[in-house]
């Protein structure tokens, strides 16, 4: 079946961890399991360690158990929680219900990893993941699950906290409240993922003294404020995800120079001002998406070319059309972007280059994709296009300005 975990220890099992797994197997309508390889076998009764996708000790205690997208139907009895040296416990990509008991509490000093997410769990935002009672906790991954309220302010109390990934699918997040400025003091953090709920307020500042978080996801929320400029000098940050907010402030000039942040999400907000035109130029930026803001100006000149793989900045106003004085005879040459689109309500000249082999328009956009070149404002095809696209348009070539 290509997945089984035998255990490396003892064959069998301490006898009420055998009565507890099964207690769990009954309760999670175990016949229909997708794989169940010594499961409710009344010749192993007493051999749970080489049940499928359970771990043991030497001593025969139960320490992994791994049941994902395994059919299991119903809610995690209360006696599960008497597994006293689990490590890791994934019961993802399921069809468990119910709430998440305080008793979980008393799981394991043992427990490092928790991974319950794509499942129906409900009721509050599990507070025992949060308190510092399980202090070798380093995993929490409870994504689309149908939690309520808010993230609990003792998260601070998680010191040991690496990863946490509380994001949903689009219309289902319902964790709501503020970034709680106690998520600062869990300094080894490495990635939190908070999507698509109903979360509000501002980023915390203080969110820069995590000085291991690479991965920041907090897009399709309600947050507000400005983007705190600390961002740009986060030394471990990679990602930084937090599209369709309403986060209003100038873009933070720093971001631009950046040598952390790799991948730089931001469309769909209410971001304004104006970007410096050698923005991203020597940064370690590789995908950037600042569409449909209220940004002004002019866009990164050419040597935007460095290292950006993929630019978005549709839905500005961006040397909008008539080109203001300042944008007037503009010239930017893209290079070879890999991904880029750029133009909606935006209008400005490409220059052509070496490496185009295609002209695209696409319900209006202006883009690059592949090594795609695309002008506007022109009177005739560019050089060197081999093809011209068209999606849905009538194509008219106007002189340039």
């Amino acid at each position: 079946v290509g997945l089984s975990c035998w255990g490396p220890g003892s064959s069998y099992a301490n006898p009420q961890e055998a009565t507890i797994l099964m207690t769990l197997y009954s309760a999670t309508g175990g016949p229909s399991w997708r794989f169940k390889l010594g499961w409710g076998d009344a010749y192993a009764p007493l051999a749970p360690c080489n049940w499928f996708g359970v771990s043991c000790d030497a001593d025969g205690r139960v320490v992994e158990l791994r049941l994902p997208n395994n059919n299991l139907v119903g809610n995690i009895p209360y006696s599960f929680t008497q597994l006293y040296r689990l490590v890791t416990l994934d019961l993802a990509s399921n069809s468990l219900a119910g709430s998440i008991e305080t008793s979980f509490g008393s799981l394991s000093n043992y427990l490092r990893t928790v991974s319950l997410g794509d499942n129906l769990l409900s009721g509050s935002v599990p507070f025992v993941f949060f308190s510092g009672s399980l202090p070798n906790l380093t995993t929490i991954s409870l994504y689309n699950n149908n939690f309520t309220g808010s993230l609990p302010i003792s998260i601070g109390f998680y010191v040991g906290a690496v990863n946490i990934d509380l994001s949903n699918q689009p219309g289902r997040g319902q964790i709501s409240g503020v970034i709680p400025a106690s998520l600062c003091t869990v300094t080894s953090i490495q990635s939190i993922k908070l999507s698509n709920n109903r979360l509000r307020g501002s980023i915390p500042a203080c969110i820069s003294q995590l000085t291991n978080l690479t991965t920041i996801a907090i897009d399709n929320n309600n947050i507000v404020g400005s983007l705190p400029p600390s961002l740009a000098t986060m030394p471990a940050l990679r990602t930084f995800q937090a599209s369709n907010n309403s986060i209003t402030s100038t873009f933070p000039t720093a971001l631009c120079y950046t040598q952390a942040i790799q991948f730089l999400y931001l469309e769909n907000n209410l971001l304004n001002g104006g970007l410096p035109t050698d923005c991203f130029h020597n940064s370690s930026i590789s995908r950037v998406t600042l569409a449909s803001n209220r940004l002004t100006g002019r866009l990164p000149a050419s040597d935007l070319r460095g290292r950006v793989e993929s630019g978005t900045f549709y839905n500005n106003s961006l040397c909008s059309s008539p080109q203001p004085s300042y944008c007037s005879g503009s010239t930017i040459s893209c290079g070879p972007l890999l991904s880029c689109v750029m133009a909606v309500n935006n209008s400005y000249t490409i220059e052509s280059t070496s490496s185009m082999y295609n002209f695209s328009v696409l319900t209006n956009d202006i883009s690059l994709v592949g090594d795609i070149i695309v002008l506007t404002s022109v009177t005739q095809p560019p050089r060197g296009c081999s093809a011209v696209i068209v999606g849905g348009n009538r194509v008219l070539f106007t002189p340039s300005r």
